[in-house]
């Protein structure tokens, strides 16, 4: 079973998107912030995480920083509702240092399942 990291600080899309990947067949633990994705992710052993980028404590793009730097190659879907800020494009800068996929919010909930299930698919590196 694919295991998966849910990272959001947004407790209503953090609720919303446990439920769907749970009733989709994924094993999944959400977590709030950056920090705790971290912490998590040296606890167990994930083969995706979906991060959101704006958030306090930890942003997501320190969280795919760290996250690949504890395991590289891991499977990353970066996820983000805030578009640029000083010039920045989040998505793009998630995926330039490793994310898998991105996606901007609101997103196609049979996209971002879609997009699971094709990195599920792929083998680990």
């Amino acid at each position: 079973m694919t295991r998966i990291l849910l990272v959001d600080d947004d407790k209503d899309v953090r609720d919303v998107l446990h439920s769907i990947l749970l009733s989709s067949g994924y094993e999944v633990e959400a977590v709030e912030d950056g920090a705790q994705a971290v912490a998590a992710f040296r606890l167990s052993s994930f083969d995706i995480v979906i991060t959101d980028i704006v958030m306090p404590v930890k942003d997501g793009l320190e969280t795919i920083m760290e996250i690949l730097e504890l395991r590289p190659g891991t499977k990353i879907i970066a996820m983000s509702g805030g578009g640029r800020l000083d010039n920045v494009d989040f998505l793009e800068t998630a995926k330039a240092l490793g994310a898998s996929l991105t996606f901007n919010k609101p997103f196609n909930l049979r996209e971002l399942i879609g997009g699971i299930e094709q990195l599920a698919a792929e083998p680990a590196e």
